[in-house]
């Protein structure tokens, strides 16, 4: 496929949270002294998944870590509990492990460290951590603030129960969460789904605020892009899915040929095997999730079935497509996050029935962002406000 010549100042990076140009982004040779505080300096317990070896996952809970701090805390992240999975996720060296240490302060794995008796508040993070199936099974209510002492202030920030359908716990452990969820003195989750969820199953008032990734300042976005280590000399179409099909694969073949560009294709780092056989196409392997950011920063369209892919997309100003199978469970989710921006159109079908002719247009249109961050900064001030009012100090 012939490429077309790279223009390195092609692309300025013009939100509601920033303004940049990517050369501005310099790669220094080591990664810098973060100056992290302390443990017993700090005052903000969260729980959040940022070892779970997902991009969203960790990038979620870097934002919500710099949010905090912007409200004048002191936060540390929990470690995974030993209960949760396997040690394949502990290593500190991995992919999650690397950025998150390096940024953010982290406890030791016991929640009683002496270290942390500063810590007068419990913050449930973002992501699906309050998913029985993924985490209560094995962790409880760990999630749920069940970890901490009662006296501790416990609130959530944009949580979510996931794609499981209310979730399969049994009725003792729904007994459990709802009395947890009752000591809450602020509750706030990332969509109508789960705010549903709350309402039926445990009786429990919550807001809807957005995901930190949106109330994260851009700045610390990029400190991680500065420190990425980005080879890609051409210009590119970004791929994250993470479960594929041959419809999907379509698509992202139609767009190499529509855009004249190649692809650089990210898939489920936990199920890379099954993901890369089920995508079809030249995957990369794993990168470290600065890396993955600094792709999505520096690429020329964005094709995904992530969440959070979407959110990065949006975060900065892509064009871009999402991929949602007709049995996908989440996709209620993609259309109610696309609505608060007026860009539902984005969304295409992956199923066999679909005719992706009908939506090639989508990598010939390009989106004016400017009403979609109007749109973002209103959202943004109410989602800060709820947080300044639960958080700050």
């Amino acid at each position: 496929m012939r490429k077309k010549k790279y223009q390195d100042n092609k692309t300025n990076i013009t939100n509601t949270m920033g303004t940049r140009k990517k050369e501005d982004i310099v790669q220094p040779e080591e990664y810098p002294d973060c100056g992290l505080d302390k443990l017993d300096d700090c005052d903000t317990l969260i729980a959040s998944l940022w070892y779970g070896l997902n991009y969203g996952s960790i990038l979620s809970a870097y934002a919500l870590y710099k949010v905090v701090e912007k409200l004048g805390r002191k936060p540390v992240l929990l470690n995974k509990p030993k209960e949760l999975w396997t040690t394949h996720y502990d290593n500190p060296d991995g992919i999650a492990g690397k950025l998150i240490h390096r940024y953010c302060n982290v406890a030791k794995r016991e929640i009683e460290d002496k270290e942390l008796k500063k810590c007068d508040m419990f913050l449930a993070g973002p992501d699906v951590l309050w998913n029985y199936d993924l985490c209560g099974k094995e962790t409880g209510d760990f999630f749920f603030g069940g970890c901490v002492a009662p006296e501790i202030t416990k609130i959530s920030c944009a949580s979510s129960f996931g794609k499981v359908q209310g979730n399969s716990a049994e009725q003792v452990e729904l007994l459990k969460v709802g009395k947890q969820l009752s000591s809450f003195q602020g509750v706030s989750v990332r969509n109508g789904y789960d705010a549903g969820v709350c309402q039926r199953q445990f009786q429990c008032e919550a807001e809807i605020i957005l995901d930190p990734v949106f109330l994260c300042e851009m700045s610390a976005y990029e400190e991680l892009i500065k420190n990425a280590h980005f080879d890609a000399k051409e210009p590119y179409i970004f791929t994250y899915i993470e479960h594929g099909n041959e419809q999907i694969k379509k698509y992202i073949e139609a767009g190499m040929q529509i855009k004249n560009l190649e692809s650089r294709n990210y898939i489920d780092i936990n199920r890379f095997p099954e993901s890369s056989k089920e995508l079809g196409l030249d995957v990369t392997f794993h990168v470290m999730a600065d890396d993955w950011l600094c792709s999505i920063w520096n690429s020329d369209y964005v094709v995904t079935d992530s969440y959070y892919g979407v959110c990065f997309a949006i975060l900065f100003h892509k064009p871009f497509s999402v991929l949602v199978p007709s049995d996908f469970k989440r996709k209620n989710e993609f259309r109610e996050l696309l609505s608060w921006f007026e860009l539902e159109e984005r969304m295409v079908p992956c199923d066999e029935k679909t005719d992706l002719r009908d939506y090639f247009y989508l990598y010939r249109k390009e989106i004016r962002y400017a009403r979609a961050d109007r749109k973002l900064q209103k959202l943004q001030d109410e989602s800060m406000r709820w947080l300044e009012e639960h958080i700050a100090k």
